[in-house]
């Protein structure tokens, strides 16, 4: 009662800043929530918690910032899922191994808009990694993931994590798997440059591959474990020390 007495005034009536096609809200931290048209772009270099710190390892709910972006579409709801979590470095938008041990902490950069998209880089301690977002129209967008090697000769991992839009997983060459309890992985021939998965359809470069499930960690179990209905799917791609960069595009029909 007293929130509404204090904030609820007359006055006209207009839809949410946030609701805008062309809203850009920034933080200092560096991180950002962008709209283009029907996408919500959240771009995030945040400098990631120290796990060799104990006062954040021991701690279930200091959570580790590994992802570097997520989107959102009004026909689905969330579709790349950009939450963090904790000891699990397969949730990492990039990692590589290094001569101390995997590389795959951000530890912070920069993200912002560019000719027509969206983009964020982050410092790692071996190298630098850069996602790229470009919206073509409401229904589709393109991912470039683009690793500079710096000190690191690879080859280096990245990838991201999609939220469940249905049952079944029907890849372009005409395999049906099931979003079920057992598990599998589909690479190469088997996924044919892509899959649908509800009304989301996702080309990728040759090497991608598809996990299934990729298990978030969760604070408020002892032991980290989330319940089934917050399983997602993890599509990944090798980048080589050559070819250090890898397109994707989401269509959302």
């Amino acid at each position: 009662m007293c929130e509404n007495f204090l904030y609820w005034q007359p006055g006209p009536e207009a839809p949410a800043p946030f609701a805008r096609a062309d809203h850009a809200a920034r933080l200092a931290l560096p991180g950002g929530l962008f709209r283009a048209g029907a996408w919500a772009l959240g771009l995030s270099a945040m400098h990631a918690t120290n796990a060799e710190d104990p006062a954040y390892r021991e701690n279930r709910f200091a959570l580790e910032k590994q992802k570097l972006f997520s989107v959102w579409h009004p026909k689905t709801g969330l579709l790349l899922d950009g939450s963090h979590a904790k000891g699990q470095p397969e949730n990492s938008t990039f990692s590589a191994n290094a001569a101390y041990g995997l590389d795959y902490y951000p530890c912070g950069g920069e993200i912002g808009a560019r000719d027509g998209g969206f983009f964020a880089r982050a410092a790692y301690k071996s190298f630098y990694g850069n996602v790229d977002l470009r919206p073509v129209r409401d229904g589709e967008l393109r991912i470039e993931l683009k690793v500079e090697p710096a000190g690191n000769r690879g080859s280096f991992r990245a990838g991201f994590t999609l939220c469940v839009l249905g049952e079944e997983l029907v890849t372009r060459a005409g395999r049906r798997v099931k979003l079920g309890d057992e598990p599998f992985e589909l690479a190469g021939a088997e996924l044919g440059g892509g899959f649908r998965l509800g009304p989301l359809a996702l080309e990728g470069p040759p090497g991608m591959s598809v996990h299934w499930p990729y298990k978030p960690f969760n604070s408020y179990h002892a032991e980290g474990l989330c319940t089934r209905g917050a399983w997602l799917l993890r599509v990944a791609v090798e980048l080589p020390f050559e070819r250090p960069a890898a397109g994707f595009t989401l269509r959302v029909e």
